[in-house]
């Protein structure tokens, strides 16, 4: 399974990092190429922030947009049910 996060990356299940169905976070842009889990620091203008909630920012802010697919993707990369 895979939903792309707009400006941030993809989550995804389709990489090496990704076990036990545990989606990992694929950074692109400047710090492309790093796959992230839900505790791991990412760069945010210049600030530190926990993958987790950037993730649980996309899903709160898009919402009914996204398919069931994408929700049940994040809901499990920030720890929801």
């Amino acid at each position: 399974m895979e939903a792309r996060l707009e400006r941030l990356g993809t989550l995804t299940t389709q990489h090496l990092a990704s076990r036990d169905g545990q989606p990992v976070l694929l950074l692109e842009g400047e710090q492309g190429g790093r796959a992230l889990g839900p505790e791991d620091m990412m760069d945010v203008a210049g600030a530190e922030v926990p993958a987790a909630i950037m993730v649980r920012g996309w899903l709160v802010a898009r919402g009914e947009e996204l398919t069931e697919e994408e929700r049940a993707l994040a809901r499990t990369f920030v720890g929801k049910p």
